[in-house]
């Protein structure tokens, strides 16, 4: 299994790339390597040099034991002068004074040392100058400046560090981080300052004080385990972005808190600032760190990605490609005679247009594309009418039945594709292709999720309480803006990771092109980031409207996208991927050692996560049950009326019975099938059944045998269902037709052969029933007995044809039209009972259900046989990765 935890990182972000090529080792082995040897750095030209170790900003700062430099103490006097500010300003003053402070210190960081970087990145300008001003070299020794220089680089470097014989490079990359220690600490005081100005009591509730400052403080601590286990991985070389000066060849191993979330440092990294912003309780303060933590992000997109991806030239993440091999369209005969010559499955190119997602790759030329937009253009009008109680619940009821659809409804045809490739197989049986199948589904899936989203949004702004009403209503907005934020960002990451083929489901349709399961992006860290993360937005949503129909709507799409998660998505991961599935996603597995627990406590939250997973579990088969029920009851009103009207035409009128059967002797009467009385009695489909009689010799000519499934009478004595056309007549003038299946009467015996239209063309248990006089009253029946198909398991064209041509010569039994004799003579498939005959025999035979519609378009035994191979290898079952 390929997962980006395979490589290595720069700059505290967690980026991959791949060289210089370590190798990864345990983090304890690492650093007892570090012990035992040195670290080598690599500058451009190739050089190798031992890199001397550092010590990290805070101590160097602040612990008495380490040597102070010029630089140092310059430090540490402009804190001291930014904290003697807070006694020295009126109070009044202290919040847009360090305000402004904090503003310039932040773009100090973000702008002016992200434009150093950036410079030293593309055309090496720091380096360049302090080799152009000579800033290292002896013939400035005498200088103060550079006597001041080499005294503050040299004071805190061990005994192996010589200035003038280190490389440009690293003493360039020294003095740097000089700079960067005056912006970092001079960022973080004035925030730290400007959130003591922001703060100020507040007649909030007591719980909820105790609330903001226990989640405030958490924040704070994890935000400061987070920079502390960052730079454990990292050390000073990446924490000061060594990499944009030289490459050190070490063995690092990123777990811990890149395992957690990407870029660490500056996602979760700044946890810490939204801790203090509950602690104050500050609106301003709240904004000031929203805007820096934007900056950081721009900082990250702008400065480090790009070097990251120059220097490192890091693969591409590898991604499900949206590349459907896909088998010619069956509805082209001149396509399929060539096939039938060669077996060499044919392609098409993929489709040219890519499909639509939400409304990107919007094409006027496609009919669904503009179908999606009108429907969501009509959806969003609901905003507007009157408010209503009738409008309240039309807009209630589509929001939760789009939601109900997408997860169970949509879940129920992916259910039924990873079981047997039901959507697939449904287009097949139409003449349609995997293709077809795969497309439509996507047009479905995107209409969906589309309305998933307006129906719930109309619900939302309809119910949406007036600010007026509402306590705290901008912490309500500014926290439900932010869950939306999540939820985007996770949706994107989604698609980014997975691609078009993993976002509409397309191991589903296609296995072949996902065999294995890659880890990347938000992948890397969580399992399933759609079960939290994604569905962030739609609780932000329901907070901002402030509504119970809101919440409402929010509770049934989490219970929806648990079950989609749980009874969908991993049966078929499981089924598909097998044992490449991961047991900890990389969060999961952070959280379990930074927090390890006692035992029985780790039981008691056990016992109640499997509460949890029981009630969600319980509440989606009470709304699946519920769903449920209405679809048998519709079935069973279908299906009766079917029965009554087309099967069972007799349970309409009156069963006409005989009265005068009181002196017979029934013991005179028997039926044998196929000369057997008794036991396994089986019948290959669409064979002649020779059904032998015996009678009293004084029966009536009116007697007659028909045929029946075993289940279809209830009664020994009486048939109650009519025969549809299978019987036969026991005497030629006893009736005027059904009497050509008479071979033998004997008055008292005789022989029938059921063949042609007298057969009934469906597998099954079957039994024969004489009757007297013409009626319906029952004097024996014959041993039950099974019509079989002996499967074809050939997937060949040649073998396939070969076993096709007897089963299709006996389907023209009784037909006015010849059969073929060859496998590529051309057929007459004109009559609908043939037709009939042959959907049955292509379902009996190979367990496929093929459209009566496109049979007629095959046009001999070759083409069917084709068609068949090709649907066998489309419908080939999912194999698990093991």
């Amino acid at each position: 299994m390929t997962t980006d935890i395979d490589s290595t990182s720069s700059v505290a972000t967690g980026v991959n790339f791949t060289k210089p090529a370590p190798v990864l080792k345990s983090q304890p082995q690492a650093e007892e390597n570090e012990k035992e040897k040195k670290i080598y750095g690599r500058i451009p030209d190739g050089t190798l040099f031992v890199v001397p170790k550092t010590e990290d900003m805070v101590r160097t700062l602040f612990d008495p034991r380490v040597k102070k430099s010029f630089t140092d103490m310059l430090i540490v006097t402009v804190l001291v002068f930014y904290t003697s500010l807070y006694f020295i300003l009126p109070p009044n003053w202290r919040v847009p004074v360090y305000a402004f402070l904090f503003a310039f210190w932040r773009l100090a960081y973000n702008g002016g040392i992200g434009w150093l970087l950036n410079q030293q990145s593309k055309y090496t300008r720091l380096t360049k100058f302090a080799h152009d001003h000579k800033l290292f070299d002896k013939v400035n020794e005498n200088k103060l400046w550079h006597k001041i220089l080499k005294h503050d680089l040299s004071s805190k470097l061990e005994s192996d560090y010589d200035f003038y014989k280190a490389p440009l490079e690293y003493n360039t990359w020294l003095l740097f981080r000089h700079f960067v220690d005056l912006v970092l600490m001079s960022d973080f005081t004035n925030y730290i300052l400007l959130a003591i100005s922001c703060f100020s009591k507040s007649n909030q509730p007591i719980l909820l004080v105790a609330g903001r400052w226990i989640a405030g403080i958490s924040l704070f601590l994890f935000n400061l385990w987070v920079k502390l286990d960052a730079h454990r991985v990292v050390k000073d070389y990446a924490w000061y972005w060594g990499d944009f000066f030289f490459l050190e060849e070490i063995e690092l191993t990123f777990d811990g808190v890149f395992e957690l979330a990407p870029h660490p440092m500056y996602s979760i990294g700044y946890a810490g600032y939204y801790g203090i912003c509950l602690m104050t309780a500050s609106y301003t303060l709240f904004f000031a760190s929203v805007l820096a933590h934007a900056c950081q992000f721009v900082f990250l997109i702008f400065v480090e990605n790009p070097h990251i991806e120059k220097t490192y030239n890091p693969t591409p993440v590898p991604k499900r490609k949206n590349t459907l091999e896909s088998q010619a369209s069956f509805k082209q005969r001149d396509s399929l005679l060539a096939e039938s010559k060669d077996d060499s499955p044919q392609t098409v190119s993929n489709p040219k247009l890519p499909a639509l997602l939400i409304f990107t790759n919007f094409q006027i030329t496609r009919s669904s594309d503009v179908l999606t937009l009108l429907l969501a253009f009509y959806s969003v009008i609901l905003v507007a009418v009157p408010k209503t109680t009738f409008w309240f619940f039309v807009t209630l009821l589509t929001a939760v039945s789009w939601r109900v659809f997408h997860n169970w409804g949509l879940g129920h045809i992916l259910s039924s594709q990873s079981e047997d490739k039901g959507w697939t197989r449904l287009f097949l049986k139409y003449g349609k292709t995997p293709d077809d199948a795969y497309e439509q589904w996507q047009v479905i899936y995107n209409l969906s999720t589309i309305m998933s989203y307006i129906s719930f949004f109309v619900v939302a702004i309809r119910q949406r309480e007036s600010i007026e009403f509402v306590a705290y209503w901008p912490f309500k907005y500014i926290i439900g803006t932010m869950l939306i934020a999540l939820q985007t960002w996770t949706s994107v990451s989604i698609y980014e990771s997975l691609g078009e083929f993993g976002w509409f489901f397309g191991d589903f349709f296609y296995p072949e092109k996902a065999k294995t399961l890659t880890y990347s992006g938000i992948y890397r860290y969580l399992n399933n980031p759609e079960r939290l993360f994604g569905i962030s937005g739609v609780w932000g949503m329901a907070l901002i409207s402030g509504s119970a129909s809101g919440y409402l709507v929010a509770f049934v799409w989490t219970i929806g996208s648990f079950y989609f998660i749980k009874s969908i998505e991993q049966p078929h991961m499981q089924k598909l991927y097998g044992n490449q599935i991961r047991a900890e996603a990389g969060l999961t597995k952070t959280i379990k050692r930074a927090t390890e627990i006692s035992l029985p406590l780790e039981n008691t939250i056990l016992i109640i996560q499997g509460f949890i997973d029981n009630l969600v579990k319980g509440i989606s088969n009470h709304v699946e049950t519920l769903l449920g029920h209405a679809k048998p009851k519709i079935q069973s009103g279908v299906k009766d009326t079917k029965t009554l009207l087309k099967e069972y035409p007799s349970k309409l009128t009156m069963v006409r019975l005989s009265d005068n059967l009181k002196d017979m002797d029934t013991s005179l009467y028997s039926l044998k099938v196929n000369g057997k009385t008794s036991g396994d009695i089986k019948v290959e489909f669409g064979t002649p059944i020779e059904v032998e009689w015996t009678a009293d010799p004084k029966h009536s000519v009116r007697d007659w045998i028909g045929l029946y499934r075993v289940d279809e009478n209830s009664s020994e004595l009486v048939t109650n269902v009519s025969s549809r056309g299978h019987w036969s007549a026991v005497d030629e003038t006893g009736f005027e037709t059904h009497t050509s299946t008479i071979k033998v009467n004997n008055k008292s015996s005789g022989l029938v052969e059921f063949t042609g239209d007298a057969l009934v063309w469906k597998t099954g248990e079957y039994q024969f029933r004489y009757h007297h006089d013409g009626k319906h009253n029952v004097v024996t029946i014959s041993p039950k007995f099974s019509i079989v198909a002996t499967p074809i398991l050939a997937d060949k064209f040649p073998e396939l044809s070969k076993e096709l041509l007897p089963i299709v010569q006996r389907i023209f039994t009784s037909s006015d039209y010849i059969p073929p004799v060859t496998i590529n003579e051309n057929w007459d498939l004109e009559e609908d009972v043939i037709v009939k005959r042959l959907v049955e025999a292509v379902q009996a035979y190979c367990a496929i259900d093929i459209a009566s519609e496109v049979l007629a378009s095959d046009q001999s035994v070759g083409q069917l046989a084709l068609r068949i191979a090709q649907i066998k290898k489309f419908l080939q079952p999912f194999d698990s990765a093991k």
